[in-house]
């Protein structure tokens, strides 16, 4: 469950002068705290599935994972074809095709992260227009979401070992946690945004969002016919599925 309080975001309170964005050194922080979450659930054999900014929390002790609603247990033995969860904005290339969803989809969406937190809220994806769109284009075009041009050469090489098209190439995040890009922040562990909350909130807040796609979150029963359905439907995919919805209570007086 989600703690995230629609509260003043850490981009917006400690934003450099790009539009709000995070300072390099607070995203390295952040990067490497959550890269701390996602080993710990990685070495038990948990995906979280679902990592963005609006996932991850920041308290007065640093930044956690949030909202296991997406999360599964991976057995090496199960099938691949399994049930699939998450943002497609942030889906990695195999899981936006309905392959498969593991730790490695995982690191996909960090990189995706980064780049929100780096560019102040923006999609990882632009110039796309509904779901159906971003799905394809992650899938098949065989593109990577755009570097920002003024990250370091340490951040800029740090997502290209997350945004390996190929989940073999990409990096664990074990090897991710002694990258140069989070040892270059090391000097400012104490520079996390500052904390005035009772509670934990989230990176970013709803207000920062101007996409369809990071709004929307997917739980499919097949991923290869949601998926499939998606690529081959025409218009605005319907993501309500009301056809599937099972009616609890219903007002007229017959028993």
């Amino acid at each position: 469950m989600s703690l995230a309080a629609r509260s003043p975001t850490a981009i917006r309170r400690h934003g450099g002068g790009g539009g709000g964005r995070l300072d390099e050194a607070v995203i390295g922080n952040y990067t490497r705290e959550i890269l701390k979450g996602l080993e710990y659930i990685h070495s038990i054999g948990v995906a979280h599935c679902d990592v963005k900014s609006q996932n991850i929390l920041v308290g007065e002790s640093g930044a956690k994972l949030a909202d296991f609603g997406c999360a599964k247990w991976l057995n090496p033995r199960e099938d691949k074809a399994a049930p699939i969860g998450g943002t497609p904005m942030f889906m990695a290339p195999e899981v936006a095709r309905g392959e498969e969803q593991g730790l490695s989809g995982d690191i996909w969406a960090l990189g995706c992260t980064v780049i929100e937190m780096a560019t102040g809220g923006r999609s990882p994806w632009t110039r796309v227009a509904d779901p159906v769109s971003v799905l394809y284009r992650i899938g098949f075009s065989g593109e990577i979401p755009e570097f920002p041009d003024f990250l370091s050469s340490q951040a800029k090489d740090f997502l290209g070992k997350c945004l390996k098209r190929d989940p073999k190439e990409r990096w664990t995040a074990k090897q991710l946690l002694n990258h140069t890009f989070l040892g270059e922040s090391n000097s400012h562990t104490k520079q996390f945004v500052g904390f005035n909350s009772d509670s934990p909130t989230s990176i970013l807040d709803h207000g920062v969002w101007n996409t369809v796609e990071e709004s929307e979150t997917l739980d499919s029963d097949s991923p290869a016919k949601r998926i499939g359905g998606l690529l081959l439907c025409s218009g605005v995919a319907n993501w309500r599925w009301d056809e599937n919805w099972i009616t609890i209570r219903s007002n007229n007086n017959e028993h």
